[in-house]
Formats: C-alpha cells, structure tokens, sequence
C-alpha cells in the first residue's frame, strides 16, 4: 500500500505532536505515525510540564500556536511559579498534570485538526533518493560546522576548528518512509520524533531488554537506514524512578507541597484548544484552581505533592548494589543527564550527604500512582525497594514498577540547520531526543520549529528561523546546531544571555497579536497562517548570524491584566496576574 503526503511525523510523542499540528495548521497534509494511538505525548518520565526556562518555552510555543500550554491547562493538578525570588525574567511557571487526561486531551487536539491523519504502525526504513548534477547548495551565511568525529560510547570528538564554507550541499532527497508491515508513505518532507525508541535498551541491575519504553518495542532498524546516508549517529541515556501505590504511603510523616493559589496558565489564549472551534477548557475557577476538561468527567481536583528525604540506611542499602549497577560494571557505556542524575550516581558524586530531597508526584487526580521524583535509579529492584523502604513514610510502599535506565541513539545536531533540516538529506527534518536534547518542552519547542519549516519548505516559502537574541527555543536550536552536544541537552534561563529581551519580545509578540496563528478557532483559511508568519521580525529565508546587538527593541506594551473572556473568545489574554514574591 502506498499513501501520498505532503508531510510525515514519525513518533507521536511531545515533539511529534507539536510537529504535525503545525505542519497541519500551516496547511500542509500531515500524516503522524505512532506505535500506539493510545500512548500519544505520553510523559515517560515525571508528569509535569515547564521548570525553570521550561516554562518559558512552553509560554514560546502557546505564543507561536503551538498546543502544549493549553493542554497542560486543561489537564493540571497543581501550578507552581518557581524562581520567585529572582527578577521577573527568570520566573518559571510548571504545572503537574494528570498523565493519562494529559494523553487524550493531546489525542482530541489532534483528531480534531484539519489536514492531519494518524497512522498506527511502526516506520522501519527513511526513504531516500541519490541527488545527482541538482544544485541544492544553500546558503548560510555564518554557519559553523564541526568537522570532528561522533563515537557510540555517546560522545563526540571535535577538532575544535570550525569552516565557514558558506554552502550546504545535499547528498540525496527524502522521498517518504516505509513501515514494518511494508506501508511505503511518499512525502515531500519527514521529520524523526522517534525520542528514545531507535535501538532503545532497557537497563534493570544486569538485566537488559530491547525497548523504547517499559513495555513497548524499540525501532531497530531505522537509525541504519539513515546513517547509511552519512548522518552521524552516537548513543545517550537516561533514566527513570520507581512508581509507588499511594495506599502504601504513611503522608503523616511527608511534609505536604501545595501549589499555587493565584489562578495561574501557561496559555495566553483563553478556551482555545485545537482548530476545530471546539475549546478544551469549558472553565476556568480561578482561585480555586479548578479546570474543566472537555470530554472527561468531573472537575480537575489541584493535589498536593510530597517532600521526604533519603538518609544513611538508604544510602547503605543502595551502595550495597553498585556492583551491579549497569552504571558502574561497564554495562552502560553511554552519557546520561547532567542535571537529572540517578540516585547512585548522587551518592557516587557526593559521597558526604547525608541525605537528598525526594518529592512525591501524583501521576493523577483518579489513580493511586505516584512519582517519586529524584530516585531515578537502574540499580537491581531488590535493591530499589529496600532502599525505599527505609524512607520514612515509604515503609510499607508497594511498587507498581521499578526504576529502569533507557539507551538510545540519537544523531548529531550540528549536521542541521537552523530550521532542523538536515545539510546531508534535503526534505529530511529531526527534532527532540533524536537531537540529543532532553525534556518534554525541549522536544515540543524543536517540533513546531521542525513542523513549520517542513510546511513552508512544501509550499516553497521562505524558511522560519528563531534566533538566540529572541526566544528561548532560538537559544536551544543555535546552540545544537552550532555547539553540538556530549550530554544531554537541557534549557536553563542561565544559557540565554538575551533572557531579559527575550521576555520583552515575547510579550510583544503577544500585545500585537503576530504569533503564527498556528491555531484559530475560526476557519479563515491556512493561508492566513502564512500571512501571520510573513510579519514575524525573525522570518528569514536562512540562518544568519546570531549577532544582532545593533536592532532596535521596541518597548514593551503594558496593559490592565483583567479575568480573562469567555471560553470561546479568540481574544489574547495574561496567562497569568503580575505576581510579587512578597504579596
């Protein structure tokens, strides 16, 4: 069988679903192909949105018409604003959400888009056709490029020179991918969200299984089908902590954590969710904290989370399995996540502690499952709940699963442009782990990048670049593509030197109404999509330099925060009220 697309969007996580919205909202026809209908956006690892300049990405993508603000909206249990303490430009908003509402609140956004299908199967070979005496060298101005060589130890080697060659010259064409039940779909452009799934495995003590997830299959063919084309390929891990019954839990001895008061959002659209008029939040109770959610019963109740903290016993019972941690017997050759470490490696680096902060995290407002947030772990699971249970309040806690460690495969960021298309194969797009980043907002801000670009470059239009010196996704795209990575890659507002600009712009970019229009509840055409995208000041037909100290910024534009309108305005309104640390 043979399918014909403008678009296709291989993995169906966060940033599959902002790609494939977007390539579809900009009117192109957008296929999305997923292993599981029922796991889409899935959150494999904590259930919660933003953090510290997460959030500020989030914000980014609800600003361009992107959807995962508004889904987090309709399916949050509890708000927090982090970094109160600092200036305004570093506040982070994070949301804890409901992980299985959070899922069909994302499947109804995408049922409900126009120019996208969903194909359930698993895509096992890239398409491609050989370029031949075709000129499709493009230009660059600026653009660094790494000559050094990546290893699968998950690290790369670079020379440390840079060439300024000006041009990108494409060895092949994307032509379309065919599945492992022999569906061949021909597209104009593929853009890879495969996230941890090529060649994923599994690590559990000296146990290893092949997956991408706990229980579900990894893709193990399709990296070689696009290495074989000269793109580079090289290993990365990650982890995740056990799940516990929170019938198990004495909460008597947890200290509670609840959210915010203040009717807080991520969104700055008021009930708009999707493209089909049909708004996702039927209501917003201010401070009760309180959403309605479309298609599911009941109201959304705010739950607490839990702090407990780690002590000598744990720290005893958990060194007593190091010998068979695949972290430390040579299992695990690859890099994982600076900033997330696993539980071994906190008592490996810091030995003196003599304890470490956990937080428990409600998985949702109907299931007894809770995250136990800073125990990731890979270590046997007779020793992971041993240690558990000498927490206090964890007792007696019943595990649903263990914590696993995750390798994959993911390819090298600086063999992308700006727009996330490949320099090696024209058409060819990758966004979120597949580039060595982690993160849900991470992915999603790559995937609306990837998913535009992919619809313009479709429709022969001029190319959307966002810069460093405007936006947070700009800062994250330029430093993979120019900077690569040995780790994996996670935002933070420190790695933004133009965070205060950033915050100015984006409120502009709102007070003007110009975001991309990606999403409207009126059904005006998609070609309005790219009359919005035409006024954006950082539409660019290619990457240019990141030095842009000599343009004028204007002001930003102040005005009264009022409630926001009624669910099915289309009006632009504060996602949140001016906050003061000290009110």
């Amino acid at each position: 069988m043979i399918l014909n697309y403008d678009v296709v969007v291989v993995g169906g996580g966060h940033a599959g679903c902002e790609a494939a919205c977007a390539s579809a909202n900009m009117g192109a026809k957008t296929l999305l192909v997923t292993m599981d209908m029922n796991k889409i956006a899935q959150m494999s690892c904590n259930p919660a949105v933003g953090g510290i300049a997460k959030g500020q990405i989030v914000r980014e993508i609800d600003a361009l018409g992107g959807q995962m603000g508004r889904v987090t909206d309709a399916t949050a249990i509890q708000f927090r604003m982090l970094n109160v303490g600092k200036g305004p430009a570093v506040w982070s908003p994070r949301a804890q959400c409901d992980r299985g509402k959070f899922i069909w609140e994302w499947r109804r956004v995408l049922d409900e888009t126009e120019n996208l299908d969903i194909w359930q199967d698993q895509v096992e070979e890239l398409l491609v056709e050989p370029v031949e005496n075709v000129a499709l060298a493009t230009q660059h101005t600026g653009q660094t490029q790494h000559t050094g060589q990546m290893q699968h130890t998950g690290q790369m080697q670079h020379t440390g020179q840079t060439q300024h060659t000006g041009q990108t010259q494409h060895t092949g064409r994307v032509t379309g991918v065919r599945t492992i039940w022999g569906a061949e779909v021909h597209a104009r452009c593929v853009i890879i969200t495969a996230g941890t799934f090529l060649n994923g495995l599994m690590h559990i003590g000296r146990k290893m299984v092949k997956g991408g997830r706990i229980a579900e299959p990894a893709a193990e063919h399709l990296t070689e089908s696009i290495t074989r084309h000269g793109i580079r390929s090289a290993r990365m891990k990650t982890g995740t902590p056990v799940r516990i019954d929170k019938r198990s839990i004495d909460f008597t001895k947890l200290r509670r954590q609840d959210g915010e008061q203040r009717p807080y959002r991520f969104s700055y659209f008021t009930g708009v969710s999707g493209n089909s008029g049909t708004s996702g939040l039927s209501g917003v109770s201010g401070v009760s904290g309180t959403y309605r959610v479309s298609g599911l019963s009941g109201n959304l109740p705010q739950l607490p989370c839990w702090e407990c903290y780690t002590n000598p016993k744990v720290h005893e019972t958990l060194r007593s399995g190091l010998s068979d941690s695949p972290l430390y017997n040579g299992q695990i050759q690859s890099i994982g996540p600076r900033y997330c470490p696993s539980i071994e490696t906190k008592l490996v680096t810091f030995p003196d502690r003599e304890q470490h902060l956990l937080f428990l995290e409600p998985e949702g407002s109907n299931t007894n499952e809770m995250y136990l947030n800073g125990f990731s772990s890979s270590l046997p699971m007779d020793v992971q709940i041993a240690a558990l249970q000498q927490i206090p309040g964890l007792e007696n806690a019943k595990v649903y699963r263990p914590g696993y460690a995750i390798e994959y495969d993911f390819f090298d960021p600086t063999q992308l442009k700006h727009t996330l298309e490949s320099k090696i194969i024209d058409g060819l797009f990758m966004a979120g782990q597949v580039n060595g980043t982690t993160g849900y907002e991470e992915a999603a801000g790559q995937g609306l990048v990837a998913g535009v670009n992919a619809a313009l470059k479709c429709d022969g239009t001029k190319e959307f670049v966002m810069h460093r010196d405007e936006s947070y996704i700009g800062v994250l795209i330029d430093d993979l593509v120019t900077k690569g990575v040995d780790e994996p890659y996670r935002m933070f507002t420190s790695r933004a030197e133009y965070r205060i600009l950033d915050r100015t712009l984006i409120q502009n970019w709102i007070s003007k109404k110009r975001p991309l229009r990606l999403v409207a509840t009126e059904k005006t055409g998609h070609r309005r999509n790219r009359d919005f995208l035409q006024e954006l000041p950082h539409q660019s037909e290619g990457n240019q330099s990141c030095d842009r100290t000599t343009r004028h910024y204007p002001t930003p534009v102040r005005r009264k925060v009022g409630r926001p309108h009624s669910p099915s305005t289309t009006e632009l309104s504060e996602p949140f009220e001016h906050y003061s640390p000290t009110s």
